[in-house]
């Protein structure tokens, strides 16, 4: 049977000599590992349509040990961003961050859709940095994953004002520092929060929230931030 979806390369591995194995996220399969067969071969047709990072229209068939890929057609190469080094970067990382945080055959076509217009915000956005856009990006990536701040209220405490919240990702949300003395908690104030609420809706402003909250993230979800290369 012959399956059909749009897909993003999130990265290849070698497998042998001829043969890669493709990671790709599907907006109708979810996280998949797909056989890039005889892929590195002179002769193969395939190796000059797939690109990684790549958004296109793939079709591949079931076999014994993985799927695999029998026609691609490209729908955006996102050659654009070759020229601009931080455009790679912010792509590279989405890729990576993606794959490390979701597990083969997760399926959430919402979060494809996501990934899809995250690259167009990294498109057409010259003006933030590099810093800033991987912040909106693990905020409103976690909070489609079900792992989102918890920012109306302190977790602990159930306060709703405060002038000293600070955010703790090992407690999920806002803390009330004035009450609780908790370490690896970082001060946030009512623009931050504001920010935040609006990046897990999909709201992007050209705000900053304090970064560690982000290196918090990732290190406590066994994310190496020093592999995601930003």
């Amino acid at each position: 049977m012959l399956y059909e979806t749009k897909a993003i390369l999130l990265l290849k591995r070698n497998l042998n000599i001829t043969d890669s194995l493709g990671i790709f996220y599907t907006r109708e399969f979810g996280k998949y590992e797909i056989l890039l067969k005889a892929i590195k071969k002179p002769t193969s047709k395939l190796q000059y349509k797939l690109r990684d990072r790549s958004l296109s229209e793939i079709e591949f068939i079931l076999g014994k040990s993985f799927a695999r890929l029998i026609h691609i057609d490209n729908i955006d190469l996102f050659t654009d961003f070759k020229s601009s080094k931080s455009k790679l970067t912010l792509q590279s990382f989405v890729c990576e961050f993606i794959n490390k945080i979701t597990e083969l055959h997760y399926k959430d076509t919402i979060l494809f859709d996501e990934i899809v217009s995250i690259f167009e915000l990294i498109r057409k956005n010259n003006q933030d940095s590099v810093e800033e856009l991987i912040s909106y990006i693990v905020v409103r990536v976690m909070y489609i994953l079900g792992f989102g701040i918890d920012i109306d209220q302190c977790v602990i405490t159930g306060n709703t004002k405060s002038y000293d919240f600070g955010v703790n990702i090992k407690y999920g949300g806002l803390i009330d520092l004035s009450k609780n003395n908790i370490t690896n908690s970082y001060k946030v104030n009512l623009d931050n929060i504001q920010t935040i609420k609006l990046w897990q809706q999909g709201k992007y402003t050209h705000k900053k929230i304090p970064f560690e909250i982000i290196k918090q993230y990732l290190y406590w979800y066994d994310i190496n931030i020093n592999s995601l290369k930003f």
